[in-house]
């Protein structure tokens, strides 16, 4: 058995992200397990962006182009091409961490001595008093993927320290292995609002692989008022500065 397996650590990335990102790349550089690289998608509208970034971190970063797309399916489009990354070059696990989010620094290795297909660490969502977990339940018999956020109160009653089988808590920090993602990818319907996190829920289920949860870590997100990001106007990521 292979101890420490060899593991992408990715995300798509944005411009519109660019007050955390100095933060979230130094926060990286920090994590302990050792066979890992990095991998990271940017969809900006600025192609430039992206190249500063991988200069400045000596990251590699790819491109989606996000014009005329909605902000999921460019999402879906990102993470597909991580995935893609992951798939190619033969990486037992992927690490996804979007780059609003700050675990600490043996966070992989926290996860991976579950030994689980598919194990993610929970944080919140929504700002000030509209603050709740990520932790919805998904009705995952319904083509178009009806699903609600639960409450904190709620939430809090699964999360008492241990591993936990939930429905859905999002891809942000989550650890995907290689049977996983090599059979599940990333997808998004046309009439559909829900991001392709949500349906890579539903489907992973439907292929009876379990959605498991450290409740015993509570990941910092630095997010912001993401009512700017709709579906389908994005003109407006140019207005974001540092």
């Amino acid at each position: 058995m292979n101890l420490t397996p060899k593991i992408l650590c990715g995300s798509p990335i944005n411009m519109i992200k660019q007050y955390c990102i100095d933060d979230f790349f130094e926060n990286i550089k920090k994590f302990t397990y050792t066979n890992l690289d990095f991998y990271f998608v940017d969809n900006s509208l600025d192609k430039n962006w992206h190249s500063e970034i991988s200069k400045k971190y000596a990251v590699e970063i790819g491109y989606v182009n996000p014009i005329n797309k909605r902000n999921c399916d460019y999402m879906c489009e990102s993470s597909n091409k991580l995935r893609q990354r992951a798939i190619e070059s033969g990486y037992q696990y992927f690490f996804y961490l979007e780059c609003d989010l700050f675990p600490h620094k043996t966070i992989i290795e926290d996860l991976l001595i579950w030994k689980q297909d598919f194990v993610s660490a929970p944080y919140f969502i929504s700002e000030s008093y509209k603050s709740e977990l990520c932790r919805s339940e998904i009705d995952l018999t319904s083509k178009y993927l009806l699903n609600r956020n639960v409450s904190t109160i709620e939430g809090f009653r699964d999360f008492n320290g241990t591993l936990k089988r939930l429905d859905g808590t999002g891809t942000g920090c989550s650890l995907i292995s290689e049977k996983l993602f090599n059979m599940i990818p990333f997808r998004t319907i046309s009439n559909s609002p829900n991001h392709a996190d949500t349906f890579f829920h539903q489907d992973m289920v439907a292929h009876g692989f379990r959605n498991m949860c450290d409740t015993s870590i509570i990941v910092e997100h630095k997010n912001q008022n993401w009512y700017y990001i709709s579906p389908y106007n994005f003109s407006h990521q140019n207005n974001f500065s540092k």
